[in-house]
């Protein structure tokens, strides 16, 4: 059984109520019929959007999935959750992003990562856009985009901006967020799985990523904190970047509470799905 395995499932209880995953479903289904009502009278625009945010809401659809897993043993359904939620994310955030910067989906990346949802990540970085210009995770974007598409001119220049990025005063999460990366590039495995390791034990403190995931309900973001999706990513980056490198076998699994070992079991077992 999984380690956090109670303690989630009070937590989600508590906060979700215990017939939380009945009342998703039962919103999915309202709001499907109910949209399928106004896409008739030509009305479906607006309410488009309201029933969007409904279902996205405390982040219910991979709340539930991990809850799920959890229960059954079945880690398809938290990569079925976090798939759903991070799409459904993507497509809400980026409605209204025409001209934005591009580094508004860096954190979606990384999720898209951690459930092997690779085609979305062809939508939300594509190569055709290339490496960012601004926004302050461009450095870690431009990196991961590098890596994506074995991209070594864009690659070089990452690592540059990273090493700059480092000797400036920042927290020591986003420190070693960029360490990480330029680790990984580096395929220095020692530091990758070093940098996993310390990532994973400040994963709780790093404000910017946990509020852009979890929004600023503490009682969701307490919920969402005991799994760390976001390190999950990471180490899937990590993983694709070396499949086809005899170090893939020394990046290690951080051991951490939040840091689900039988969904990374999971993935390695099918292949990452």
């Amino acid at each position: 059984m999984v380690k956090a395995a109670k303690s989630y499932q009070q937590k989600y209880e508590k906060i979700m109520g215990e017939s939380g995953e009945d009342e998703l479903w039962s919103d999915i289904e309202r709001a499907i019929a109910e949209f399928k009502k106004k896409v008739e009278m030509g009305k479906a625009d607006g309410y488009f959007w309201n029933m969007y945010f409904n279902l996205l809401r405390s982040n219910r659809l991979m709340f539930a999935g991990i809850n799920k897993a959890f229960i059954t043993g079945d880690m398809v359904y938290m990569l079925n959750g976090i798939y759903q939620e991070n799409r459904f994310n993507c497509i809400y955030r980026n409605r209204a992003n025409s001209g934005g910067a591009q580094t508004i989906n860096f954190i979606e990346a990384a999720i898209a990562y951690s459930c092997n949802d690779y085609k979305l990540l062809e939508k939300i970085m594509p190569f055709e856009a290339g490496p960012a210009s601004y926004g302050y995770s461009a450095t870690y974007y431009n990196m991961v985009y590098a890596m994506t598409y074995h991209d070594d001119e864009v690659g070089k220049k990452a690592q540059a901006e990273l090493s700059t990025f480092m000797e400036k005063k920042r927290t020591q999460f986003d420190l070693k967020l960029a360490k990480f990366f330029y680790d990984l590039y580096q395929k220095d495995v020692d530091g990758v799985n070093c940098g996993l390791q310390e990532l994973c034990d400040l994963m709780g403190k790093c404000k910017w990523i946990n509020e852009h995931i979890y929004g600023l309900d503490k009682d969701i973001q307490t919920l969402g904190k005991m799994v760390a999706i976001f390190i999950h990513g990471l180490y899937h980056i990590a993983m694709k970047f070396l499949e086809d490198s005899p170090l893939l076998d020394k990046i290690k699994m951080p051991e951490h509470k939040s840091f689900i070992k039988e969904y990374e079991e999971f993935n390695i077992e099918k292949n990452f799905p």
